[in-house]
Parts: structure tokens; C-alpha cells; sequence
């Protein structure tokens, strides 16, 4: 069992009590670790654990690969985090490709979401979005 698995295991949890029909992607190694679906919602998600709060979880070409897999697909991009053992999940929606070389907060192009309202009532993102 990876360090990530019961926080992947939660996130699909989450997302199913929201009313999500939610795959884990077991050992994946991938960019999309929880699929989640709902009529016109499609959710890629990223699960870290162990890792520093916020977009430093996640490096640049992880990072953009979610972002533009999720985009090619019509789906909402989510990074979910449990940066500490006996804390709560954190989600964060991807709102664009992050660069190399970044450095600080500003680098990371997300925002905070909480999954029992922004992804309770998420909609399918448009192109460009």
C-alpha cells in the first residue's frame, strides 16, 4: 500500500457521499488518481499526502499534465492534498499550467475549493477555462 492510498481512498469517499459515481485508479503512478463523474461534472483528481500544503505538492510537469489532460477531456482539474497524517484533505481546482523554475505561492495557478459547495455544485468547465 503507497503513502497515499488512504488519503485516496478518503477523497473517493468524499466525492461519492457528494453524490459522485468516483473510480480510484489503484498504483496508477498517473496524473488522475480519482475520476469522479456526475451528470454534466467530470472531476481528474491528483491525491498527494505527506507533502508540504498548497501547489509545492505537486511539481510542474505533474501539475501540467493534470491540467491539460482535464482540459483535453472537458473535465475540472483537482489537486486534493493531506499535507500532514490527522489532517483534513485540502482541494484546490488547477486554473492553469504552472512553469518551471517556480518559486513561491504565486506560481501556482489554483484555487481553493471546498467539496461539500464548489464540487457539489461544480459545472463543466468551458473551453479556456
Amino acid at each position: 500500500m503507497s503513502n497515499g492510498t488512504p488519503a485516496e481512498h478518503e477523497a473517493r469517499g468524499k466525492l461519492q457521499a457528494l453524490g459522485y459515481f468516483a473510480l480510484r485508479s489503484p498504483a496508477s503512478k498517473g496524473s488522475v488518481d480519482v475520476i469522479a463523474i456526475r451528470p454534466g461534472v467530470v472531476l481528474f483528481v491528483q491525491v498527494k499526502s505527506g507533502k508540504t500544503a498548497g501547489g509545492s505538492a505537486c511539481r510542474p510537469p505533474e501539475w501540467n499534465r493534470l491540467y491539460e489532460l482535464a482540459r483535453k477531456h472537458g473535465a475540472m482539474p483537482v489537486l486534493c492534498i493531506r499535507p500532514w497524517r490527522d489532517t483534513a484533505l485540502q482541494w484546490y481546482r488547477l486554473t492553469g499550467t504552472k512553469r518551471e523554475g517556480w518559486t513561491g505561492a504565486t506560481d501556482h495557478p489554483m484555487e481553493p475549493i471546498d467539496p461539500a459547495g464548489t464540487l457539489a455544485n461544480a459545472k463543466r468547465p468551458t473551453e479556456g477555462t
